[in-house]
């Protein structure tokens, strides 16, 4: 893994830090709260912040691979992504 560097930092410092088009930024944000039962993560997140995280990652100028549920607040506001998606059976 030559060239990699994990972080474990609040998004939007690291998104802000490494805003360049040769890097990608791999996004695995806790699933939204409508799509499980209860709160299981030490850090949750909002519908805001959620929303906040795809205005960052969608300005970003390199690639982005953000990993979730499918999801019509997602779907929505990345629809003008390109991109695929994979769905993974349990």
């Amino acid at each position: 893994m030559r060239n990699v560097q994990i972080e474990n930092v609040q998004a939007e410092l690291l998104i802000s830090r490494y805003r360049a088009s040769d890097v990608l930024i791999f996004a695995d944000p806790s699933y939204l709260l409508d799509t499980r039962n209860g709160a299981i993560y030490e850090n949750e997140m909002s519908d805001e912040q959620h929303a906040s995280l795809l205005d960052l990652l969608d300005d970003h100028p390199g690639p982005v691979l953000l990993t979730g549920y499918e999801h019509p607040f997602y779907n929505e506001r990345l629809k003008h992504w390109q991109g695929g998606r994979h769905r993974v059976n349990q």
